[in-house]
């Protein structure tokens, strides 16, 4: 009788163990397997790609170097009465705008203003000078900083032409050569090119 009286309390003890051992097991964190979680690994942002460096302007030819042509070079072209204007008209130096490497001549009977021509090398001081300028303040010196066309007047590069001008390239010069506002509609644009190509490009493109 003794013996039954401890075998309940033993039993009830067991019991109660073993439920504590069971939810030891249901809470406890699942043994490690060996393999770890491998955390993604976000993307690698790229380096910044620095802006890309404008292209030299191809419109803009290379800074000229040397001297300019003297004036007194420049002078010693003399053009003929151009098609289209009177025969009592003579030609008048702008002597203003002339120097070293620039030279500028009006067609003029009477008073009225029929050619110009311009003969600019790029080389001289104001061509240079203009280089500092916004192109709408360059005025026909803006030519020193522009490319010709594919077009050619007598295998002369083109800069312009229109009805009322033209402007090419000859030997180191660019000559510019425009109807005055005046005479426009006296002048045809068969009368300008007949000028031109008697006008001495030739010589001109020697200097």
């Amino acid at each position: 009788m003794i013996a039954q009286r401890f075998v309940v309390p033993v039993l009830i003890v067991v019991a109660l163990l073993a439920g504590c051992s069971k939810k030891d097991e249901d809470t406890a964190p699942p043994a490690d397997s060996g393999s770890s979680t491998v955390m993604a690994t976000p993307p690698e942002t790229p380096p910044a790609t620095p802006p890309a460096t404008p292209p030299a302007d191809s419109a803009a030819p290379a800074a000229a170097s040397g001297d300019p042509i003297p004036l007194a070079k420049l002078a010693s072209i003399f053009f003929p009465v151009p098609n289209g204007a009177p025969e009592t008209g003579s030609w008048q130096d702008a002597s203003a705008m002339d120097m070293d490497g620039r030279r500028m001549v009006n067609f003029i009977d009477k008073k009225d203003y029929w050619y110009s021509v311009q003969m600019v090398d790029c080389r001289s001081k104001d061509a240079k000078d203009a280089a500092a300028k916004p192109e709408a303040e360059r005025g026909d010196l803006k030519w020193c900083y522009q490319a010709p066309t594919a077009d050619k007047f007598k295998d002369y590069p083109i800069y312009k032409s229109d009805d009322v001008g033209k402007v090419i390239k000859a030997g180191k010069l660019i000559v510019i050569v425009s109807i005055a506002e005046p005479a426009h509609g006296k002048v045809k644009i068969g009368d300008l090119d007949a000028f031109m190509g008697a006008m001495g490009l030739d010589e001109i493109a020697k200097l």
